[in-house]
């Protein structure tokens, strides 16, 4: 009989899941890949790729996502996955695609804020201020109280031209902590505004 059939595979992707959440990670691994020798639809490979991705190895982590797509595996998380293993090598340009597409799969809220937050730091790297601000707007708008997504939305403001709108929200930023690339990034604020003893004293 055909393994597939009788979805052999099962047992091997709930243990390794169990192996996952204890942080044990080379008898997920093992787990998954056997998994994924049974047929399970990508399910196995895509867990495969996530570790990889963990673990700082994100050139792995794409082969195993590609091998995880080929299998069958199309949920959100996955083009999610892939743009931030893209995004760790320095390839912004080719993560705002995947990015874009996690979102039209319509992810649960807590996803949807995370691929905002790296949809507008791709941007911020690919020097699109705009675009970065769209996407930061939206997750502020879900997240209003999400640190990074205020301090890029700054710096995308002092990119678009807008320097006292990042000073109105490094400000207030600010005002809830310390943050040390908000001084430098209200420093520029105030630098752009001409105000150059404001911006000496956050340098």
């Amino acid at each position: 009989d055909d393994p597939r059939a009788v979805g052999r595979w099962f047992p091997y992707l709930n243990r390794g899941n169990a192996y996952f959440d204890r942080n044990q990670y080379e008898l997920a691994l093992r787990d998954f890949e056997a998994a994924a020798a049974l047929g399970d639809e990508g399910m196995g490979k895509f867990n495969v790729g996530s570790i990889y991705l963990l673990q700082g190895k994100p050139r792995e982590a794409l082969a195993a996502f590609d091998e995880a797509q080929k299998q069958g595996y199309a949920l959100y998380n996955l083009p999610f996955q892939r743009g931030m293993a893209l995004l760790a090598l320095r390839r912004p340009a080719e993560a705002v695609g995947p990015l874009e597409e996690a979102l039209k799969q319509n992810p649960p809220p807590q996803i949807v804020e995370g691929v905002l937050l790296h949809l507008g730091r791709a941007n911020m790297e690919l020097g699109k201020p705009a675009e970065a601000a769209a996407a930061l707007e939206r997750l502020l708008a879900m997240a209003p109280k999400n640190k990074e997504g205020r301090y890029l939305l700054a710096m995308a403001s002092i990119s678009k031209g807008d320097p006292a709108r990042a000073l109105a929200i490094l400000d207030a930023l600010l005002q809830e902590g310390p943050h040390p690339a908000s001084y430098y990034a209200r420093a520029l604020a105030n630098f752009s505004l001409k105000r150059k003893q404001q911006a000496q004293a956050d340098i």
